[in-house]
């Protein structure tokens, strides 16, 4: 795991390669780790990584098929219901104002994150069959 998102940005279209070559030597083993990986990028912190992350899956998606959809389908649709924290109540006396936007800054930023991984999932889903309405689409 990669502390610039560049390259954890940039990692993503070679996974899509190599996966899509070599998709009959690849080990399961190895195929799970490259799908945890490519879905736990969907929430990264920078907008960047979570767009190429869903195209990836979406990929991803294409090559595995509609297993591994119902699989996703249901962590997605999760995330992306995802709800957002209201605005914050002063608790007490003893905290400052700032201390306590700061804190709900950063779970609001932590729940939008989560949703838009969800969304985006959802997106690398639906894009994944762009010529057919399968199934398990409408709902």
């Amino acid at each position: 795991r990669s502390e610039s998102w560049q390259v954890r940005s940039s990692v993503l279209p070679f996974l899509q390669i190599v996966v899509f070559r070599h998709q009959c030597a690849i080990a399961e083993r190895d195929m799970a780790m490259v799908r945890d990986l490519m879905v736990s990028l969907l929430t990264d912190s920078h907008v960047e990584v979570r767009e190429m992350a869903s195209a990836a899956v979406s990929v991803l998606v294409r090559i595995c098929g509609e297993d591994l959809v119902l699989t996703l389908r249901s962590v997605f649709l999760a995330w992306a219901r995802q709800p957002l924290p209201g605005r914050p109540k002063r608790r007490s006396m003893a905290a400052s104002p700032e201390e306590e936007s700061k804190e709900h800054k950063q779970l609001a930023a932590s729940a939008m994150q989560t949703r838009h991984a969800g969304v985006l999932g959802l997106a690398a889903l639906v894009g994944a069959y762009p010529y057919d309405v399968p199934p398990w689409m409408p709902e």
